[in-house]
């Protein structure tokens, strides 16, 4: 539980780091709160869903996708990722990316983070 709530926090931070400062910050996601704040509640929960769906949906994709991938030699990973990034987009509506290669950008990022953060 410790380690689940250290990678949320250290996610998050990446998430929010991933908003201010990549470029053309405020076309990348869209982040829609009723009022005009900054919702870091939004970021939370929506890294919260990611993390969930890494545990639970993950497994079942690599498994269900294991020819393909020994065909593109471990590859297919990203795309996996990708789903799993555009799911977490589709549940969480307050949370918007606005074009699929920003998302794609971000399941790259946010995959080589958390595989940093397992490592440690």
């Amino acid at each position: 539980m410790k380690s689940f709530i250290i990678k949320l926090v250290v996610l998050s931070l990446l998430f929010l780091g991933f908003i201010f400062y990549a470029p053309d910050a405020y076309k990348i996601i869209e982040i829609n709160t009723k009022s005009d704040s900054f919702s870091y509640q939004a970021i939370f929960i929506f890294i919260g869903v990611i993390l969930f769906l890494n545990i639970f949906l993950k497994p079942i994709l690599k498994i269900l996708s294991l020819p393909l991938s020994c065909m593109t030699l471990g590859l297919f990973s990203f795309v996996i990722n990708f789903i799993i990034v555009i799911l977490a987009d589709f549940l969480i509506p307050e949370i918007q990316f606005t074009s699929y290669f920003n998302a794609f950008l971000f399941s790259i990022v946010f995959s080589f983070t958390s595989s940093v953060i397992d490592f440690f």
